[in-house]
This record gives C-alpha cells, sequence and structure tokens, in this order.
C-alpha cells in the first residue's frame, strides 16, 4: 500500500511539474512576439541617433504602456 501511495505522489508530482513548464514556455512566447512587435514599432518611429530615447520606448512598448 505504502508503495502505490508513493509512486501516485511521484506521478502527481512530474504532471505538476509539467503543466508548470507549459506554462512558463508560452509566457516566453508571448514576450517575444510583443518584443519583436515593439522593436518593429521602434524602427518605424525613425529615433535617429537617440538610441537611450528609443530603449525607454521599447521597454514601455513591452510592458503596455505605449
Amino acid at each position: 500500500m505504502r508503495n502505490a501511495i508513493s509512486i501516485a505522489g511521484v506521478i502527481v508530482l512530474t504532471i505538476a511539474a509539467g503543466a508548470t513548464a507549459a506554462s512558463a514556455a508560452a509566457g516566453g512566447e508571448r514576450y517575444k512576439t510583443k518584443t519583436q512587435e515593439c522593436f518593429e514599432r521602434a524602427k518605424a518611429k525613425r529615433f535617429g541617433v537617440h538610441f537611450i530615447k528609443r530603449d525607454r520606448w521599447i521597454r514601455a512598448c513591452i510592458r503596455g504602456d505605449v
């Protein structure tokens, strides 16, 4: 009986760890997509030599402030 309970516990923990990793991967893909979108919008704005201003704008875009 003890062995069955411990095996069931291991299976549950394995499934929970897999679900957590899958949700983290989906968040990473969403961030990459948002980052690429903001970089493209920054190119269209043509900041010129104002690298710091461009970087601040991109960070705000990723956060959703812009």
